[in-house]
């Protein structure tokens, strides 16, 4: 079966949708149509698990066979500590595009965009005074979750961009990955 070779590893409010729409229609890359399909976060429960086995995830790229990269882009892997050890296992070695934030925009970020979408009815000055009211806190912190992948994948699979560089100049950045992904 085509297994993913590449995956889009940012934190949520982190540009990884605007990557994944960049590459999704690059004439070189499979991507499914299904942006997070989170098969490697299991058991986070913002979540729900769609895919219950490895040949249910792996069907989400049937179509990518005839295609030199094929990736997908979850944004729960980040920080899920197990999900670097499982997508090892089931997918081998991989490169991984990372794109990260300031933190404390990127939290602001995803508090606004869970009270916009209706996720909680607190305001974001609640949630600094109470944080672990809110999962998204884990994801701005970024040594561990990027230590555990560097361990297992080796730091030169993975390119690590700014957020602040791809809102500010986005075809370089887009440049940037293409040479990493070597497209």
């Amino acid at each position: 079966m085509t297994k993913p070779n590449f995956f889009i590893l940012c934190p949520p409010k982190c540009a990884s949708t605007s990557i994944w729409k960049f590459l999704v229609d690059h004439p070189d890359v499979f991507l499914p149509t299904e942006k997070e399909p989170h098969f490697f976060s299991q058991g986070f429960e913002h979540f729900p698990k769609k895919y219950h086995s490895l040949e249910e995830y792996l069907s989400l790229f049937r179509g990518g066979a005839q295609f030199q990269l094929i990736g997908e882009a979850s944004t729960a892997y980040f920080s899920d500590a197990d999900a670097p050890q499982r997508i090892y296992e089931a997918i081998g070695p991989a490169k991984f595009i990372v794109c990260l934030r300031n933190p404390v925009e990127r939290l602001i970020s995803h508090l606004n965009y869970a009270i916009q979408f209706g996720h909680t009815r607190k305001q974001v000055r609640y949630f600094f005074d109470h944080p672990e009211g809110f999962v998204g806190f884990k994801y701005s912190f970024y040594s561990e979750p990027l230590k555990r992948y560097f361990d297992m994948f080796g730091q030169s699979n993975f390119l690590v961009l700014s957020f602040n560089d791809v809102v500010s100049d986005f075809q370089k950045a887009m440049n940037e990955i293409c040479a990493f992904l070597n497209i």
